[in-house]
């Protein structure tokens, strides 16, 4: 995704950038915000490219979902928040990693 997002072909990165376009709190605050997701009943899966100031490559799996937060998620993209405040704050990695860690 990195790639992609830093030298790939421009129609590619314009349809993977699709969260920018919608929302303008999203393009006045990043770069690039590409994202490209996917899933299967109960697995929510993303991989996104976010440049904000640095690009960082995030990677989202959530699995074992309840059907109602799937389908919140689905219609919300509430995911993103996590993967831009990652991509952004080195407080919210080392904290997401404590946390990781301690399961």
């Amino acid at each position: 995704m990195r790639r992609i997002g830093q030298r790939g072909d421009p129609a590619l990165v314009e349809m993977l950038d699709w969260p920018r376009r919608k929302d303008a709190k999203i393009r006045k605050r990043f770069a690039r915000f590409l994202t490209k997701g996917g899933g299967l009943p109960g697995v929510i899966t993303e991989a996104s490219y976010v440049k904000y100031r640095e690009g960082a490559a995030v990677a989202l799996f959530l699995r074992n979902l309840p059907p109602d937060v799937e389908q919140t998620l689905e219609r919300t993209f509430t995911q993103q928040v996590l993967i831009a405040g990652l991509a952004a704050s080195p407080q919210i990695r080392k904290r997401a990693a404590k946390v990781l860690a301690s399961h």
